[in-house]
């Protein structure tokens, strides 16, 4: 990707946010949609969108956005964080269980044994079956 499209999506993030801070979510969800067209592993925009998901309640579908975000940086900080709200926000075991155990998936496939055998644990302590 080029300097001139890295500006544009700068630009985008900084008006999605304020676009957000003040309420205007469609504006906001349009915009960042548009920084993954261009780059689809932009953490800020996917994690963005994964709040705003949990904003309104589709919990389900913020689970699929913070994966793609984890997948690109299975250890970001905020993506943790996020995680853990999304986890909260799973009404059903099974779910945070599922969660769980494709993020363990993640974190095996970036050679992080020890933090994937401890997320795998805790998906079979939610869902044994």
């Amino acid at each position: 990707m080029g300097r001139k499209s890295e500006k544009k999506n700068d630009k985008r993030l900084s008006l999605a946010q304020a676009h957000r801070r003040v309420g205007r979510m469609k504006d906001a969800l349009s915009l960042f949609r548009k920084v993954l067209d261009d780059e689809p592993e932009n953490i800020e925009a996917l994690v963005s969108l994964t709040e705003i998901s949990l904003e309104l309640g589709q919990a389900t579908g913020a689970a699929s956005l913070i994966l793609r975000a984890l997948t690109c940086n299975p250890e970001h900080s905020q993506c943790l964080n996020v995680l853990d709200q999304v986890l909260k926000a799973l009404k059903e075991t099974g779910s945070q269980a599922q969660l769980l155990f494709e993020y363990s998936q993640i974190l095996k496939e970036n050679s992080l044994w020890q933090k994937a055998l401890i997320k795998h644990r805790q998906a079979l302590r939610l869902n044994p079956a």
